[in-house]
């Protein structure tokens, strides 16, 4: 064994280096390299600073309900700005028949 070992030391370390690199080139397909790794480390925590300014969902629905009240104010002013206007355009048509 040593024998064969000896003469053909050069061919069997030849293989040996061949499957080791075939071997590390299937694993770089597999999996991910560092840089990307820490790249999309980075982006997930600007989304998480980004996710966390967001609203909460109690926040959101004090949101809607303080909507839904202004709606209810603006209906509610509606008739009244309808009389200031008219009020207002009866003023408008009285001085112009002041002038004329």
């Amino acid at each position: 064994m040593d024998d064969i070992i000896a003469k053909y030391w050069a061919p069997i370390w030849a293989l040996v280096s061949t499957a080791i690199t075939l071997i590390m080139i299937l694993l770089g397909k597999t999996y991910a390299k560092k840089e990307v790794v820490e790249e999309m480390q980075r982006k997930m925590d600007h989304l998480n600073g980004r996710m966390n300014d967001l609203p909460t969902r109690s926040e959101l629905h004090d949101l809607h309900l303080e909507i839904a009240n202004l709606r209810g104010d603006l209906k509610e002013l509606s008739p009244r700005l309808d009389r200031v206007q008219h009020m207002s355009d009866l003023l408008l048509e009285n001085e112009l028949k002041e002038r004329a």
